[in-house]
């Protein structure tokens, strides 16, 4: 049982590496507007997401099974080393989350040029609440 939780946990720990370099990839299509290497990218995240959700509950049901098997994944050194790749991939992922909502947010401004306005532009009311401009101004008439 200690072999297979050991095993789950080597390939955990590769997954989580290749998950890194694919959300360093993923922030590269993000930052470079490259549609088709996004693509390509998102799918292989989900995949990899998918097998570290599916190693997770694996090594889980073993260590439930094991009368010491949180204990001695917890104080592995390979545990430590998850840990700190998961955490990375946690904060490269909200990196390319903000770069997505940059992203959208200049295509909807974007957009709404396109449509005659002037884009949204936040202003604060006196009593400090943010209230949002949309004014429309003309770029051509038939």
């Amino acid at each position: 049982m200690e072999a297979k939780i050991k095993r789950i946990l080597a390939e955990e720990t590769t997954i989580a590496g290749q998950l890194i370099e694919i959300l360093v990839n993923e922030q590269a299509a993000l930052t470079h507007d490259d549609v088709e290497s996004l693509h390509k990218v998102l799918e292989e995240k989900g995949h990899a997401i998918s097998r570290l959700e599916v190693l997770s509950e694996q090594r889980e049901r073993l260590q439930s099974e094991t009368t010491n098997g949180k204990t001695l994944v917890h104080q592995s050194p390979q545990w430590n080393q998850l840990v700190r790749l998961i955490r990375r991939c946690s904060d490269l992922n909200q990196i390319n989350g903000r770069i997505v909502v940059v992203n959208r947010n200049r295509a909807s401004q974007a957009l709404s040029i396109l449509k005659g306005g002037t884009g949204s532009s936040d202003t604060y009311s006196a009593k400090g609440e943010a209230s949002t401009s949309h004014a429309r101004h003309a770029i051509t008439q038939a």
